[in-house]
Order: C-alpha cells, then sequence, then structure tokens
C-alpha cells in the first residue's frame, strides 16, 4: 500500500479506534466523491462552452470519467511524482493573479498584470524544473539548474516557498510605469 494510505489509516485508528477508521473512510469517499463530480462536470462544462456546443456534455462526462479513472491507477504516490512539478509551475501565477484581481478596481492598466506573469515566469520554470530534477532523482546531472533554484530561493519570501512575490511586483511596476507614460504621451 502506499505511504497516503498507511497513514491515514494509523492516524484514524490511533484517534478513534475501528469507528474512527470507518468514519474516516466514509468522510474520505464523500470528499473525493464530491470534488470528482465538482470536476469532471466543470470540465464537461468548459470543453462544451469552448466548443460552441459541438461536443456535447454527457459524452464529455463520460471520457473525463473514464481518463480521471485511468490516471487512479496509478496510484497516490506516482500521482503525487507527476503532479508536483506541475503544481509547482502553475500556482505562482494562479496566486498573482488572484492577488492582483483582488485589486482590479485600482489596477488602471492590463500592462500591469502582463508584467506580474512576466516576473514569475521564470521563477516558476526554473523552480518547476528544480523540483522535477529532484523528485526524478537527476539533481546531480542537472547542476546549472539547481544552482539557479538555490539562488532563486535566496529571495525574499523563497522560505516561504513564494521566491516569485518580489520579480512579480519589480515587473508590475515596471509594466505599470511603461503603460503610464505611453497613455500620458498619447494624450499629447
Amino acid at each position: 500500500a502506499d505511504r497516503t494510505a498507511l497513514i491515514l489509516e494509523l492516524v484514524s485508528r490511533m484517534m478513534g479506534g475501528s469507528v474512527g477508521k470507518l468514519l474516516i473512510g466514509i468522510a474520505t469517499a464523500l470528499a473525493c466523491l464530491t470534488t470528482s463530480i465538482g470536476l469532471t462536470s466543470t470540465v464537461a462544462n468548459y470543453f462544451e462552452g469552448i466548443s460552441g456546443g459541438k461536443l456535447k456534455y454527457k459524452p464529455l462526462v463520460l471520457v473525463s470519467a473514464i481518463i480521471a479513472f485511468c490516471i487512479s491507477l496509478f496510484g497516490t504516490d506516482k500521482i503525487i511524482v507527476f503532479a508536483v512539478p506541475v503544481l509547482s509551475l502553475v500556482f505562482p501565477f494562479v496566486i498573482c493573479l488572484v492577488f492582483f484581481t483582488i485589486f482590479d478596481k485600482v489596477i488602471k492598466y492590463n500592462a500591469t498584470y502582463i508584467g506580474a506573469m512576466i516576473g514569475v515566469a521564470p521563477v516558476a520554470v526554473i523552480s518547476a524544473l528544480s523540483t522535477a530534477f529532484a523528485i526524478a532523482g537527476t539533481a546531480e546531472q542537472n547542476p546549472g539548474i539547481m544552482g539557479i533554484n538555490d539562488k532563486i530561493n535566496a529571495l525574499p519570501f523563497g522560505a516561504l516557498a513564494m521566491p516569485w512575490i518580489i520579480p512579480a511586483v519589480v515587473c508590475a511596476l515596471v509594466f505599470t510605469v511603461i503603460a503610464f507614460l505611453m497613455d500620458s504621451s498619447k494624450a499629447k
């Protein structure tokens, strides 16, 4: 069995005995079921929408469920090995966009968002690559990326796994100033 299942079983047995183990099992099953239903319907809605209705909802739900089932056969440990580098690439962009969207009413230029994404990009790519190399056990064969990643993690907020914050803010400010200057030169 994989480590995740063993840890969950041990903790539930220690905290509640066989009843606790049963309750954790039911709670986990329901949480997984509701999440998978939500994700499957979201995927089907999304692809039906972007295809302009050419792809129908019900077949998309079926295809999505089959793909999810096939992925689930790999087990939690193998899914995590694949997902962690992908998530370490995607999360900085998403977190940054969510943060800037909070201040959408005061952000005047789209260039601010573009600058933030440009600031995040190299940091996220290097981080994802170094994570993938570390998981694959090939970090020693890629000293360049690993060295750059060490320098990136030395940036402020690197200890919090968010070294992209300063590059995002700096690039957002630079792009905002450029957009302001271009806008004011057009006004003349």
